[in-house]
Formats: structure tokens, C-alpha cells, sequence
């Protein structure tokens, strides 16, 4: 039993000088920090599906701005 995998974002937004943020080359709409934590919440999805866990949709909370994490 497994409960409450939290998934950090990334420990940087790559912000510029100018106030901008650094986007992807290929789609400057997306911002590069965005993009690392969605690759890193797939990473994690990714291997709990092969190790066969099973996930309650009806918990499961993505994208939410802030999380309160006790004990």
C-alpha cells in the first residue's frame, strides 16, 4: 500500500534577467520549468503503472498550485 507520492517541481523556473521565463525551442508557449515537472509526473506515473499499482482516480489530484504535506 502506497499513499501520498508527492512529485516536487523543478528547484528552478529558469527565470531571466528581464522577468521572462526560458521556454522550449521547439513551442516558446510552453515554459521549460512546466515541461520538466510534466515529464517528471510521467516518469512516476510510468513506473507505478509497471509495478502494477492501481490508483484511485477519485483521489488523484493533479495540477494543483499548492499542497499541504503533514507528517
Amino acid at each position: 500500500f502506497q499513499d501520498d507520492v508527492n512529485v516536487l517541481g523543478p528547484h528552478t523556473r529558469y527565470e531571466s534577467t528581464d522577468g521572462t521565463y526560458e521556454t522550449l525551442p521547439n513551442n516558446p508557449r510552453i515554459r521549460r520549468f512546466i515541461w520538466e515537472h510534466c515529464q517528471d509526473v510521467n516518469r512516476v506515473l510510468h513506473r507505478l503503472k509497471h509495478a502494477g499499482a492501481t490508483i484511485s482516480a477519485k483521489k488523484l489530484y493533479l495540477c494543483i498550485p499548492e499542497v499541504t504535506v503533514v507528517g
